[in-house]
């Protein structure tokens, strides 16, 4: 490895995850102050001496040079476990889809089209638009909205029930 050259790490992500969090912006490199170089710092570990390094050539896969950490060796070689990767995974998805519900949710109350959201949504972030992208993205936001229209109806079933002095109890 030369002077200036930094390690990079590799983890799978779906695409537009990947587009999300690398866009134009943190192309080639992640800092400490991203949302990916502040996740992975914990879930780093000493790759395992019977361990080879992984180099992986599928969309799903992304590789990056690791931040400059304070007090982080990185003349050790590094790695992800399959199990952090999969840890990292949920919580970088997580991040996105709330991202993604409440800048739905705000703006199909104005432009009442599921279409013309997610294409405002992939042009605010920067994603690619991509009809896989927009299908899925259309699926996922669907099945969210039912979910929390069910929610609704169970919890109206069941708040009127409440007392005000149960209420007043949430509230300090």
């Amino acid at each position: 490895m030369k002077k200036n050259e930094r390690h990079t790490i590799t983890i799978q992500l779906k695409p537009y995850i990947q587009d999300f969090f690398f866009n134009e912006r943190c192309k080639n490199f992640v800092s400490t102050r991203e949302m990916v170089g502040l996740i992975i710092k914990p879930f780093l570990e000493r790759r395992p001496k019977n361990k080879l390094p992984d180099i992986i050539k599928d969309p799903e896969y992304i590789t990056f040079p690791l931040p400059l950490y304070n007090n982080f060796d990185l003349r050790c070689n590094y790695w992800i476990s399959p199990k952090n990767q999969k840890t990292i995974q949920l919580i970088l998805d997580r991040h996105f889809k709330e991202i993604f519900y409440n800048y739905m949710d705000d703006k199909v109350r104005f432009t009442y089209s599921f279409k013309k959201s997610i294409l405002q949504f992939c042009s605010d972030y920067n994603i690619p638009f991509n009809s896989d992208y927009y299908e899925t993205l259309k699926k996922d936001y669907y099945r969210q909205r039912k979910k929390a229209e069910k929610d609704r109806k169970i919890i109206s079933r069941t708040v009127p029930k409440l007392r005000l002095r149960s209420i007043c109890v949430f509230l300090i």
